[in-house]
């Protein structure tokens, strides 16, 4: 199943939104503390997470105040024999009442906007979860550790699509506030590139103007540019010889070119290999070549993987692992990854592989 249910709150940059110097005040509640227990508290700047305060607790109570220039994201963390606590907090202007009820998962948050619907948005997606977990566990003890049946993984799937599907629309509604920012920044791999670019289109100027967001909108410019039905962009790679290849003069001299991106040291690329081997074999003189772009650093444990796995097409690669010209062009987040041009230079398939890359070849120069 997908993770989708907790922000990755390290990768984020600072967030703030544009409002008056104000003062904030956070009254926490806190179950199963000792008093001279600490509350700590952090802020996320452009540099990562900076300690911001902390607060003692007496009498299961805490509380910590100050002025913000911007609404900020905050994260709070609280640890003793018997609880622990985890979470964001958006501090806002105002008073804000965080109730800390015995889990991580029981939080309740009152007097701020984005607060409250954040919230309530990760409670209802833990309630699926939860659901999620126990149909499995229990399928999981009928079947005495087997796998569960292809019914129970639907339900489960079914599941999993509403949660997802609520969270898209929890995010898209509240794209205005912190609150839907910071899910649609946590989670923005969920979204198809449609989606980003009409929740982006919504945002306020102030959201999109921040890092994150510029970055998101570089990824969603190179992904429409590189789209199926787009005109393939050009690149060149050094060879496994040492001479040059063009990625032009590839297509223009075959009816369909397979760009196969992988390395030496992935093991799902090793592992479709021996298949692309034998698709070579088949499908060349009928039309196809393939180009090897390898992300590798070490020459020679790239040459060694070509020469052990017999891959007789052409290869080349910059030995700048993730850092290639090919990867940068095409936006490849993760390998293997391939990319099938047509002699007339349009891109009419990427990411295929196994058995629907063999099917579609076929296809294409039966």
């Amino acid at each position: 199943m997908k993770e989708i249910f907790i922000p990755a709150l390290a990768s984020l940059l600072f967030l703030a939104a544009s409002c008056n110097s104000n003062g904030y005040k956070v009254q926490g509640n806190i179950e199963n503390a000792q008093d001279g227990d600490t509350v700590f508290f952090a802020r996320l700047a452009d540099e990562g997470w900076m300690p911001a305060d902390t607060a003692i607790v007496s009498n299961g109570k805490f509380q910590i105040e100050g002025t913000a220039d911007s609404s900020e994201i905050f994260s709070y963390f609280f640890e003793n024999e018997s609880s622990y606590y985890q979470d964001i907090l958006f501090i806002e202007p105002g008073t804000i009442t965080l109730s800390l009820k015995g889990s991580n998962e029981d939080v309740e948050i009152k007097g701020s906007k984005s607060n409250e619907i954040y919230r309530s948005t990760m409670d209802t997606l833990t309630a699926y979860r939860k659901e999620m977990n126990s149909i499995y566990e229990k399928a999981m003890s009928k079947e005495e550790g087997q796998r569960p049946s292809e019914e129970i993984m639907a339900e489960i799937k079914g599941l999993e699509d509403k949660a997802i599907s609520f969270l898209k629309k929890q995010t898209s509604d509240n794209i205005d506030n912190l609150a839907g920012y910071f899910l649609f920044a946590s989670n923005v791999s969920i979204f198809t590139p449609e989606e980003v670019q009409g929740i982006v289109e919504k945002m306020p100027a102030n959201f999109k103007s921040k890092p994150i967001i510029q970055d998101i909108i570089k990824e969603l410019e190179k992904n429409q540019a590189t789209a199926v039905g787009k005109q393939f962009t050009d690149f060149t790679v050094p060879g496994i010889d040492g001479k040059e290849i063009k990625l032009s003069e590839i297509v223009k001299n075959n009816k369909l070119t397979l760009v196969d991106f992988w390395a030496s040291w992935c093991g799902p690329c090793r592992a479709e290999m021996p298949m692309v081997t034998e698709l070579y074999k088949k499908y060349h003189d009928k039309g196809l070549e393939i180009l090897g772009v390898s992300f590798d650093e070490d020459e020679t444990a790239w040459k060694n993987a070509v020469k052990e796995m017999n891959m007789t097409w052409p290869q080349g690669s910059e030995l700048k692992s993730w850092n290639n010209e090919a990867a940068q062009i095409y936006g490849v987040q993760g390998i293997p990854y391939t990319l099938l041009i047509n002699q007339e230079g349009t891109i009419i398939a990427k990411e295929l592989r196994g058995e629907n890359l063999e099917n579609f070849i076929a296809v294409q120069l039966k």
